[in-house]
Parts: C-alpha cells; sequence; structure tokens
C-alpha cells in the first residue's frame, strides 16, 4: 500500500510520547513493505527530517513555509488566506490528492482541516491522541479564574473543529475505549476506532535490574495540570517518615528542581532528571515506577513501557485510564494521596510477590502492544473499505 500520514507536530529523534509513536508506526509499515510518505507542518525545529528518511527509509514532505504555531493556533490560522499556516494546507491537499495514496491517516487538529478531496479508494483515518473538547473540559473543571476561561474557550474551539472532521473524515482513530466511546455518543456518524500505542520491540528484551531503592516517577511537571497532580499525589509519600531512608527518588519531569517541587520533598532524597537520551536505562534501574497522573488525556507510553519491561508499576486510575490492565495483576492502583506510602511501603515489605505481577505484565504488553501487533492492526485498518 501507498500510506500517507499527515502529522500536525513532530519531533525527531522523537522528543514526545506522540512522536514516539508517530515515527514508530511510519517505520514499521516501511519496513514490512509498505511505501510511506510523511507530511509534516514543520512546527518543531526539533525533527531532523534527513536522519528520519535515512534511519527509516521514509519520504518526508513539508511546507515551503514552516508552520512554527501551536496545534490550536495553526488549526485556527488555516481558515486565514495567506498565513502560513493556510498555504500549507494547499500545499499538501494538492500533493495528496496527487499522490495516488490507499490509505492518508490525519493525526491531531491541524492535520484534521486539511481541505483535500481524495479519490474514492482511499482510505481515511482521522487519528486524535484524546479529543480536545473532552480534555478542557476537564482541565476547566479543576482550574479557576483566567485559567478556567483559557480552558473553556479552547475546549470550545476544539469541539468547533471536531464537529467539522466529524461531517468530513467517518473513521476516528483513538488509544483508549473511553474516548471513543464519548466520540461516538457525540458524534454518531462517526465509527471509532481503538488501536492502542506500541511499545518498542527493543524493550521486550530488556531485563531489569531494579536497585531496591529507586523509584522512578514519570510526570511532565512542564504542564501545570500535571505538577499540581504530582503535588498533591507525591507530598505525603515524599513526608512519610517510613519512606525516608528506605526510597530513593528519581523524577523524570521534563524540568530541573525548583522551589516549588523542593517544598514538598521533607527529608527525602529526591533528584530530577530534566532530559535522560535513554529512558529504557532508568526503567531497567527502578525497584518501582509511580504514574500520579490526575486527569487523563496522552498515550500512556510510559504505563506500557513499564508494565513492558516488566517493572513494578503503581498508577492512579486515570494514569491507567484505557488501557485493560487488572489492578492487583498487571500493575497497582491508587486513588487516594494517602494511600501511595502504604503502597509502596508494601511492594517494599514483598517483593517476593512482586515477581508474579512483573511476569503478568510483560505478557500481557508483550500481547497488546508489540509492534508487530500494533502494526498489523493498522494495515488491516488501512485496507478496509466496508464503511
Amino acid at each position: 500500500m501507498r500510506i500517507a500520514i499527515l502529522l500536525s507536530d513532530v519531533s525527531y529523534p522523537p522528543r514526545e510520547g506522540l512522536h514516539q509513536q508517530s515515527t514508530m508506526l511510519a517505520s514499521e509499515l516501511q519496513s514490512r513493505g509498505h511505501t510511506v510518505t510523511v507530511f509534516t507542518y514543520g512546527r518543531s525545529t526539533l525533527f531532523d527530517a534527513e536522519r528520519f528518511a535515512a534511519e527509516t527509509g521514509v519520504e518526508v514532505v513539508m511546507p515551503p513555509r514552516r508552520v512554527h504555531a501551536g496545534a490550536l493556533t495553526g488549526a485556527l490560522q488555516s481558515g486565514l488566506p495567506g498565513s502560513k499556516a493556510w498555504t500549507a494546507q494547499r500545499y499538501f491537499a494538492k500533493r495528496l490528492h496527487d499522490g495516488r495514496f490507499d490509505a492518508v491517516h490525519l493525526e491531531g487538529a491541524l492535520a484534521s482541516a486539511v481541505p483535500v478531496r481524495l479519490p474514492t479508494h482511499a482510505r481515511v483515518v482521522m487519528s486524535w491522541v484524546d479529543l480536545g473538547s473532552s480534555r478542557y473540559a476537564r482541565l476547566s473543571q479543576r482550574s479557576s479564574g483566567m485559567a478556567r476561561l483559557k480552558n473553556v474557550l479552547a475546549g470550545v474551539l476544539y469541539l468547533g473543529f471536531e464537529k467539522r472532521a466529524a461531517k468530513r473524515w467517518r473513521v476516528w482513530h483513538f488509544v483508549s475505549s473511553s474516548d471513543a466511546k464519548h466520540s461516538q455518543h457525540r458524534w454518531p456518524n462517526v465509527r471509532a476506532i481503538i488501536i492502542p500505542p506500541m511499545v518498542p520491540a527493543r524493550l521486550y528484551e530488556l531485563e531489569a535490574v531494579p536497585v531496591p531503592q529507586d523509584v522512578l516517577v514519570f510526570a511532565d511537571l512542564r504542564q501545570r495540570y500535571v505538577r499540581d497532580a504530582y503535588l498533591r499525589y507525591m507530598a505525603p509519600a515524599f513526608q512519610a517518615p517510613e519512606l525516608a531512608k528506605r526510597v530513593r527518588w528519581k523524577i523524570l519531569g521534563r524540568v530541573p528542581a525548583d522551589p516549588e517541587l523542593r517544598s514538598v520533598e521533607g527529608d527525602s532524597l529526591v533528584e530530577y532528571l530534566e532530559w535522560v537520551d535513554d529512558y529504557a536505562q532508568e526503567l531497567k534501574r527502578a525497584r518501582m515506577v509511580v504514574l500520579p497522573d490526575g486527569i487523563g488525556s496522552g498515550i500512556k507510553n510510559r504505563f506500557l513501557q513499564s508494565l513492558a519491561l516488566g517493572c513494578v508499576t503503581i498508577a492512579t486510575p486515570t494514569a491507567a485510564e484505557g488501557v485493560p490492565a487488572e489492578d492487583g495483576k498487571h500493575f497497582s492502583s491508587f486513588d487516594s494521596p494517602d494511600d501511595l506510602p502504604r503502597l509502596i511501603a508494601r511492594h517494599l515489605d514483598h517483593a517476593q510477590d512482586d515477581e508474579t505481577l512483573s511476569s503478568n505484565a510483560k505478557l500481557f504488553a508483550r500481547r497488546a502492544f508489540h509492534p508487530e501487533a500494533v502494526t498489523s492492526a493498522w494495515i488491516y485498518e488501512y485496507g478496509r473499505h466496508d464503511d
């Protein structure tokens, strides 16, 4: 098949979870004999197009003038004649129309607005990480003042893009069942499909060598709502006397330590890792992995990768939302900040019980999220013409 993938944003080497998924899918498809072309607006200056093409064999198409606006701003500007986003959309529309593609995969709000009329044989899949209208509705409920107003406005704007996309693109892709059900309720004419993210094959081959004291926490602390959840959930664990001398905390949070983050540490030893080149090596050494998400969004990359490596994973229900993993069998769930220190202490005291949890997690992840299984699901979906 000839497959076009239009990405609202991408970096390479990937710096975000979504970008890792997008580039990995394109590479996996190309390696299986399909001809893949990636279209991208060039929003990220961290996208090394030449390196990506050389390492994957995938053709890359970017507009003559790169679009540096954010996803929502770019989508709005795409309706403004003469703007970079408007020009890029029409450049892509012509290339997509003339490319004789068998399948066209659109990803994100900006890509959803491309004004192209595709040949009737072309299969189109509109892929959303999560519905922006739903995400900002959740954020507005947790915020106040100007922050709440901004979230409400963003939700309304996203709802407009989704409404327009529902009129043009019949098949919508999600990674979680909750988003799929929500979309079906709001847009009955859309057929929602669920294809999970994939976990890099190399993770399944790694053997964990946990350091007994190391607990790794994943949280993108650049985001205010993620930071608020992190502070709320982690403060009791940091300040628990029974953990202070037993645990060494490593926070993969995309930011250096600052006074606000340091204010909740108590007597604990906490190290902030702004960036690591190989996160798998950190996962290998972790005695436990904690995911203190408070508002569901994103593609659950770190949750799935932790399971795939057989890490003892402790997560809020939100962090595991939409993933059919079972609490107590594949991971341990906590819902209250006060539950977290007790749960960590229990795992420290009963290390022998964690062997079964780890084995179950690895088997579950291999069956559901291995590149072979996920790529096969995409190939099947691209080839369908029954709707």
